[in-house]
């Protein structure tokens, strides 16, 4: 018998693990090495550009807030995983409350210092809406269209319930800060005319859509009083039909 020459092949890879295969295949052959790394490489940024153009999708290109998909879509999976907005931890959120924002006099000032101010106006008062003050909450910002504006709030329940107005308020003071007019149409701290806000707000134990709801009907109320204003949702503002709402707006009205 003749003597048995010993085979260069590697022993079999006696595994079912795709990735271990998948190596082995990549160590013994340097061509499919290179053809893989390439892919890989290709994945990656097609990866990365979807990402990109995800954001893109989700956010308001003016304002750099959450846009009205984006907003429903963050809200829609907490909802559905009953998780507090922007958690950190799993615990859920035991209320969530909604802030609906309506800027006052905006396109009297728009139609008056034009467009530019206009969009200065807008991302002046979305930095001041995250500018406001949430005490160990979490938030979420997002702009619905035009000059309306969407807060959501996840946090104690006791806590929001107790200070969902002061907040609201709050975000109420720093829009009305963040956005003086001068006569020039230029943003300043020492401008005399008034941007101000017309906000409802309401509170839910998870469901933001809901919330939302009734935070639209409140912030119409506010607008009825007299703008510039908090409105806490109550169960009679359901009643209140936006599109008996005029959309005209004031002149702006200097400050003393």
């Amino acid at each position: 018998m003749g003597t048995k020459i010993p085979s260069s092949k590697a022993p079999p890879l006696r595994t079912k693990n795709p990735h271990a295969i998948v190596n082995r295949v990549r160590s013994e052959n340097e061509a499919v090495n290179i053809i893989m790394t390439k892919m890989e490489s290709d994945y990656a940024t097609l990866f990365t550009k979807y990402a990109e153009l995800l954001t893109l999708n989700m956010s308001d290109d003016l304002t750099k807030l959450l846009n009205r998909e984006g907003f429903q879509q963050t809200v829609a999976l907490a909802e559905t995983q009953n998780i507090s907005l922007l958690q950190s931890g799993n615990l859920p959120a035991r209320a969530i409350a909604v802030l609906f924002i309506d800027l006052d006099n905006f396109k009297e000032a728009n139609d008056t210092f034009g467009h530019e101010a206009g969009d200065d106006i807008l991302k002046a008062a979305a930095t001041a809406m995250k500018r406001a003050k949430f005490p160990n909450m979490k938030f979420i910002c997002g702009r619905q269209g035009g000059d309306e504006m969407v807060i959501a709030i996840s946090g104690d329940k006791q806590a929001l319930q107790e200070n969902l107005e002061v907040i609201a308020n709050g975000v109420r003071e720093s829009i009305k800060q963040g956005c003086r007019i001068t006569p020039g149409g230029k943003l300043s701290d020492k401008g005399n005319t008034l941007i101000t806000a017309s906000i409802g707000a309401s509170l839910s134990d998870n469901d933001v859509t809901h919330a939302m709801t009734e935070a639209d009907s409140a912030m119409y109320m506010s607008k009825r009083a007299g703008r510039d204003r908090v409105t806490l949702y109550v169960p009679e503002h359901a009643d209140v039909q936006r599109r008996a709402m005029p959309r005209g707006v004031t002149t702006p009205q200097p400050t003393a």
